[in-house]
């Protein structure tokens, strides 16, 4: 979940399953690069595959992601401005 992309990819499936031509044009990378994310995040078992004839849905694999998610959504909601705008961490991560 590090990855802005496989986040956001996450949180598209929060609100239910999606197909991969969904979630590309979604995302708006090529299906390659989906492909790719959704390879990783279904082989954490962060997000689950259902094979529906000639298309794979993708869903939430695991439910606990939806509270990991929901918590930092609150975190962020309540210090965002305050990490946007943090000045001890350089732009290489560094402190």
């Amino acid at each position: 979940l590090g990855d802005a992309t496989r986040l956001r990819i996450v949180n598209l499936l929060i609100d239910g399953p999606m197909i991969q031509k969904e979630l590309i044009a979604e995302v708006g990378l090529s299906q390659g690069q989906v492909s790719s994310h959704l390879a990783c995040l279904v082989w954490c078992g962060l997000v689950g595959a259902d094979r529906k004839g000639q298309q794979v849905e993708y869903r939430i694999g695991d439910p606990r992601v939806v509270g990991v998610i929901d918590l930092a959504t609150a975190i962020l909601e309540r210090s965002g401005a305050d990490i946007a705008s943090c000045r001890r961490v350089d732009s290489s991560g560094n402190i």
